[in-house]
């Protein structure tokens, strides 16, 4: 799953293993529980996503919003016909499959592998910079979209390559 935020561009990903109703309910439960609750999801058609809104239809949201203080979550699907919607968020899919292609080529991956390759790649498209980069020592650092995650902390791991190799003598 691709999770991306609107206003800072950055990315969410969650490795799920079916695209049924119940995988996404619980991947967007994860997204929640790390990122917090959106208060609009735009997304495609896919069965997925509108099986998840037929469920969500069928709870009681006022006595949700009476003893729990959240609003709904409000959904907009994308026109059918309308291929030209989307267009920011289908170029951050981009961006995260010429990446996988690139970092993974033809590798097979066990699941742990996996989804360390995926946190590799959402950090790497969240750390790139949204503003100018200049070469002049005493300019600002540029803006990234993690700075708002987590703020101007780096989250590299160098020491991570270093482990591989040595947990395999």
């Amino acid at each position: 799953m691709l999770y991306t935020c609107a206003v800072y561009r950055c990315i969410h990903l969650d490795f799920v293993t079916s695209l049924s109703t119940e995988a996404f309910s619980s991947s967007l439960e994860r997204f929640i529980n790390m990122r917090g609750r959106p208060s609009v999801i735009y997304s495609d058609n896919g069965t997925n996503f509108t099986g998840a809104v037929s469920l969500f239809d069928k709870i009681d949201w006022k006595k949700i919003e009476a003893s729990v203080s959240v609003r709904r979550i409000k959904w907009i699907f994308n026109p059918p016909t309308a291929a030209w919607w989307g267009g920011w968020w289908e170029r951050l899919v981009r961006t995260v499959k010429d990446l996988l292609k690139r970092m993974l080529g033809n590798a097979r991956l066990n699941y742990d592998q996996l989804r360390t390759s995926l946190s590799h790649i959402e950090n790497v498209v969240n750390e790139r910079p949204l503003t100018v980069v200049t070469e002049d020592q005493n300019d600002l650092i540029p803006i990234t979209p993690v700075m708002f995650l987590r703020g101007i902390s780096l989250a590299s791991f160098p020491e991570g390559q270093h482990l591989g190799s040595s947990l395999s003598d």
